[in-house]
C-alpha cells in the first residue's frame, strides 16, 4: 500500500512539474549577465517557478515518468518494480548534476543542474526505501504450528 501511494505522489509531481513546463508563462528566462547560463539548449529553456530549470526535453522525459509511474501505481508488484527502477534513473541523473564540462546539461540536451539534483536526489531516496527496504518482510520466518497430538481410538 505505501509502495503505491508514493508512486502515485510520484506521479503527480512529475506530471505536474512535466505539464506545466509548457507554459511560457511559467517559466522564467534566465538572466542573461550570468555566463553560466547563457549555454545552448535544445527548445524553450528556462526556470520552471522561477527555480527549477526545464526544457522541452526535459518536460517530455518527465511526463513519461508521470504516466509510467501513474500505470504502475494501480498494483503493489508493479508500484515496487517501479521504484525500484526509477531510483537508478534518479540516481543517474543526481549524480549527472554534479558533474562539469557540460555534463550536468548534457551538452544542451536536458538542464540537470541546480534544483533538478535535489529534486531527484529527494525522488531516489524515497523511491529506494519504498522499492528495496519497506517491502522487506523484517518479522522473521513464518511460525510453524505445533502438531496435534493424536486422539486415542477407541478400544473395542
Amino acid at each position: 500500500m505505501a509502495a503505491k501511494f508514493v508512486v502515485f505522489l510520484t506521479a503527480l509531481v512529475y506530471l505536474m512539474f512535466g505539464i506545466c513546463g509548457f507554459f511560457p508563462a511559467l517559466v522564467i528566462m534566465p538572466p542573461p549577465r550570468l555566463r553560466f547560463y547563457a549555454m545552448p539548449m535544445i527548445g524553450h529553456y528556462g526556470f520552471l517557478f522561477n527555480w527549477l530549470p526545464v526544457n522541452i526535453v526535459h518536460n517530455i522525459v518527465y511526463i513519461i515518468i508521470g504516466c509510467a509511474a501513474l500505470v504502475a501505481c494501480f498494483n503493489r508488484t508493479t508500484a515496487i518494480w517501479y521504484a525500484r527502477g526509477l531510483f537508478f534513473i534518479m540516481f543517474a541523473f543526481s549524480v549527472v548534476g554534479f558533474l562539469p564540462f557540460g555534463f550536468n546539461h548534457l551538452w544542451g540536451f536536458m538542464p540537470l543542474f541546480e534544483w533538478n539534483v535535489m529534486l531527484h536526489i529527494i525522488t531516489a531516496m524515497l523511491l529506494y526505501y519504498y522499492g528495496f527496504i519497506y517491502p522487506l518482510d523484517w518479522g522473521g520466518p513464518e511460525p510453524v504450528p505445533a502438531p496435534e497430538p493424536p486422539t486415542p481410538t477407541p478400544a473395542a
